[in-house]
């Protein structure tokens, strides 16, 4: 499935900002759930994408998402992230 918001999505990795780059990533997606700039169930782009469209390693995407996952925001299924349907708000 792919995120229909893909390139719409604010986020900006700042490698001269002391925080690793997975953190940072880990905070922007975090607030944007958050916000409600991404609901429940809504997709996140695939983390090939959106690791070549931040110029980064896959790693660092499946490494923030991996946490989020950890902290209850997402939810992974076979081929798709999204915001966990089930988030309290």
């Amino acid at each position: 499935m792919r995120h229909p918001h893909g390139a719409e999505l604010p986020l900006r990795l700042d490698r001269s900002d002391p925080a690793p780059l997975p953190a940072q990533l880990v905070r922007q997606l975090r607030e944007l759930v958050v916000s409600g700039a991404l609901r429940p169930g809504e997709p996140l782009p695939p983390t090939r994408g959106l690791a070549a469209r931040l110029g980064v390693s896959r790693g660092t995407v499946v490494t923030a998402y991996d946490q989020l996952h950890g902290e209850g925001y997402l939810h992974a299924t076979t081929g798709a992230t999204v915001v966990h349907p089930d988030l309290a708000r």
